[in-house]
């Protein structure tokens, strides 16, 4: 193998598709080699008694699926953030648009507001810090 550790690889898959292919590994097995593909070849090798080349080729072929698989589901996963955070900006941009079109037309009320709400944050805070010591 190239590389002992493989980024991106989803362990759980590939131990699951080398118990199907190789029913002797055990979960002990696979916790033994520690993420470390090379151990693993070791270990399939003593416990199978299979050439290591043979066994080299299904790893390479394993952890190309389950890194691709890896990939997939990531790239799932950041375009469900990004589809949270489009729909997020989307709700707030109503309410900001009336915050700013209500400091433009209320210049004065406004510094007001935001003076008090800082008073308060401010003295929130440091009850809550009086509280923590």
């Amino acid at each position: 193998m190239a590389s002992q550790y493989v980024a991106g690889l989803n362990w759980k898959a590939l131990g699951e598709k080398l118990k199907k292919h190789w029913g002797l590994l055990t979960d002990a097995d696979l916790a033994r080699a520690d993420h470390n593909v090379a151990s693993l070849a070791g270990i399939i090798q003593d416990r199978t008694g299979r050439d290591r080349n043979e066994i080299q080729r299904f790893l390479a072929n394993a952890v190309e699926e389950c890194t691709s698989e890896f990939d997939r589901i990531s790239e799932i996963a950041r375009k469900a953030i990004a589809d949270v955070g489009t729909a997020c900006a989307d709700m707030i941009r109503p309410a900001t648009e009336t915050v700013f079109r209500q400091a433009h037309n209320n210049p004065y009320e406004a510094v007001c507001g935001a003076f008090g709400v800082g008073v308060l944050l401010g003295a929130l805070v440091g009850v809550l810090m009086h509280h923590s010591e």
